[in-house]
């Protein structure tokens, strides 16, 4: 099941963040910490409306993500029961990408791109450390490895053009829907 929330986690997370100047470590936004409530809230809602009594999470052991989903849900459904597969079963993530190539299941990661990366109408996270050579970034794994070296050009864009963009349509669509509900 595919939800489009652009417009909720716009004015029910976006907004609000803009508004206190919220960012990680008093420099980014808030990409992937933003968005985790949202994608809970729209989990627990469609595990109720099946009857499910348990939900599972990709997350791994080793992150702040497990602690988001798992809290969350438990915050909203207390009666749900929360499995991470691939923190229990402890798959790597090469393990995990060669599960998914088995089974035909459609994932961006492959074994010459492992990377993970979170993007959302407010950014785009991934896992990279810096590296002094000419302004390129190193790619890790979660040993903190480098595999390859990628020209930061291709790994940072400013979102404010495409932010910005965004809250115009968003702020026209408002518009448009106070005018029709005055009339």
């Amino acid at each position: 099941m595919v939800v489009d929330a652009k417009d909720e986690f716009a004015s029910d997370f976006v907004m609000p963040a803009l508004k206190a100047n919220a960012k990680y470590q008093k420099r980014y936004p808030l990409v992937s910490a933003l968005s985790r409530p949202l994608i809970v809230r729209h989990l627990v809602r469609v595990a109720k409306e099946l009857s499910c009594d348990t939900v599972a999470h990709g997350c791994t052991g080793k992150g702040n993500d497990q602690v988001r989903f798992e809290a969350g849900v438990l915050a909203l459904a207390p009666e749900l029961s929360n499995i991470a597969p691939i923190r229990d079963l402890a798959l790597t993530r090469d393990k995990a990408i060669a599960y998914a190539e088995e089974h035909n299941l459609p994932i961006e990661q492959s074994k010459k791109n492992p990377y993970s990366i979170d993007k959302n109408v407010w950014g785009r996270t991934s896992k990279q450390a810096r590296s002094k050579t000419r302004g390129m970034l190193l790619e890790t794994t979660s040993g903190n490895t480098p595999l390859i070296q990628t020209p930061r050009s291709r790994l940072t864009r400013s979102p404010l053009p495409s932010l910005k963009e965004f809250l115009w349509r968003w702020m026209a669509q408002l518009s448009r829907r106070w005018r029709r509900f005055r009339s």
